[in-house]
């Protein structure tokens, strides 16, 4: 699933199509989640966001959205997980912080790799 600011950025990509059908809404418990997850941002730093350099704009999303995923699934017995899938360090660094699971894109090609 992708969040929905994320294929904001991503528009101009060739397959957006196929993205846009697995689109993570930004909802209300989206957007608290994001206010959790900025709140543990130090203004000072730029690292996960940078709006000065229009950097990372979307990067909180990926994450708040994989914690309202992981909270909307949480009341059932066989959860699945929710991984971030990314290889920007602060965005990784960041979903550890709220015990996410993280892949880097190759080891995500790789697992998609291995069930073909």
């Amino acid at each position: 699933m992708f969040p929905s600011e994320v294929l904001r950025e991503a528009a101009r990509l060739p397959d957006i199509r196929a993205l846009r059908a697995n689109v993570y809404q930004t909802t209300p418990s989206v957007l608290n989640w994001l206010v959790r997850v900025m709140a543990t941002v130090p203004p000072s730093d730029r690292t996960l966001v940078d709006l000065y350099a229009n950097k990372g704009g979307a990067d909180p999303f990926v994450i708040a959205c994989a914690l309202d995923g992981r909270d909307r699934d949480s009341v059932y017995l066989d959860a699945p997980e929710w991984i971030v899938v990314t290889n920007d360090d602060a965005v990784r660094d960041k979903a550890r912080e709220f015990t996410l699971s993280v892949l880097s894109i190759a080891e995500l090609a790789d697992i998609l790799d291995a069930a073909e």
